[in-house]
């Protein structure tokens, strides 16, 4: 059986959201009389494959939360990419609001608080991570952060990038699914009034040295493929700037398979480094920024796996309606999206 496999771009979903997999190509014209080896080597080809997919910034507060409770409730946001979400074998955003139980919840500045009721959206969504190491994370306080750790864990939704402590903070993480590991580290840029401290809860700020130190951890760990998570950069720019970079470099020096950012509101370019890529920004997936087209718009990341390696990404772009709501963008959309980034460098053959 011969498989051909390649770096794709993908911008344009069928009708009806069936996943279009065009990282792997197989042979299929074999005679049913081959042996039995292999149509078992085939089988098992099959069911070594994963899907990863990653969202950007969603900020579940302010005018979304408005929005949702007017139009259907806390589900309401995620109705046109819950499906692709909740099907894909691991599924991680970047999550800009905490979680409380306690009042005001602001509905205009930039301090945001999500309502509990919003972890119905994750679930349903097939969340399965979240990064936590952003700039808003402790907008609700240390109340607020500690309440989102623990809301978190009792919906068996994992986290990183923030933590109790600061030990906790920096600490990686493993997913396993099946036999394959996947190791997760995030980190952020250095927003010092949530900074976590040695006892005291916050996020991990942008520290080289304990990113390089996590990503021997999660080798030693045997973990198959490493994923590195920033939050960083400058606002509505496509440029990444120092730190973006700085962050991205080192975790690829260090051992990782990929490097996914977000934070800028905008998507931002792709770079291939070390033959491993990095995506500094995907933009927003969920938020009430529809002042611009930018902001509007977004990236979602799928990462196919086969045989516990990366095997293609496909880019998929979205647009924010109404102020709160994602859908697929169609193909004139994805083209007038994705042709800021240079997507085309990406196409490559493996």
């Amino acid at each position: 059986m011969v498989a051909i496999l390649f770096v794709t771009v993908f911008y344009k979903l069928k009708p009806n959201n069936t996943k279009i997999n065009l990282s792997v190509q197989i042979n299929n014209n074999q005679s049913l009389s081959e042996n039995k080896s292999e149509l078992i080597n085939e089988v098992e080809f099959e069911e070594n494959e994963y899907i990863l997919i990653f969202g950007g910034d969603v900020m579940l507060g302010r005018h979304v939360q408005q929005l949702q409770e007017k139009n259907g409730g806390y589900l309401s946001a995620w109705e046109n990419i819950a499906s692709e979400f909740s099907t894909a074998d691991l599924a991680i955003i970047n999550l800009e609001s905490p979680f409380s139980d306690r009042l005001p919840y602001p509905t205009e500045g930039f301090v945001f608080k999500a309502k509990p009721k919003n972890i119905d959206g994750l679930l349903v969504a097939g969340i399965d991570v979240v990064h936590l190491a952003n700039n808003h994370f402790g907008n609700a306080g240390v109340y607020g952060m500690n309440y989102t750790f623990d809301i978190l864990k009792e919906n068996n939704i994992e986290y990183v990038g923030a933590g109790k402590n600061l030990l906790e903070a920096y600490q990686s993480k493993i997913i396993k699914i099946d036999d394959l590991s996947i190791g997760l580290v995030g980190q952020g840029y250095n927003v010092s009034w949530y900074r976590a401290g040695r006892d005291t809860p916050g996020i991990a700020v942008l520290d080289q040295e304990k990113l390089s130190v996590e990503i021997e951890n999660l080798k030693e760990q045997k973990a198959d493929i490493i994923i590195a998570m920033f939050h960083g950069g400058v606002e509505y720019i496509t440029k990444p700037n120092q730190d973006q970079i700085l962050f991205a470099h080192t975790a690829v020096e260090a051992g990782a398979d990929l490097v996914v950012g977000h934070h800028p509101h905008w998507v931002q370019e792709i770079e291939e480094y070390q033959d491993k890529y990095i995506f500094y920004s995907l933009g927003n997936l969920i938020f009430d920024q529809n002042w611009s087209k930018e902001t509007s718009r977004g990236l979602v990341l799928q990462v196919n796996i086969t045989n516990k390696k990366i095997i293609g990404y496909e880019l998929k772009p979205v647009v924010i309606e109404n102020n709160f709501k994602p859908r697929w963008a169609d193909e004139n959309e994805s083209q007038e999206i994705l042709e800021n980034i240079d997507y085309d460098s990406i196409i490559i053959e493996l």
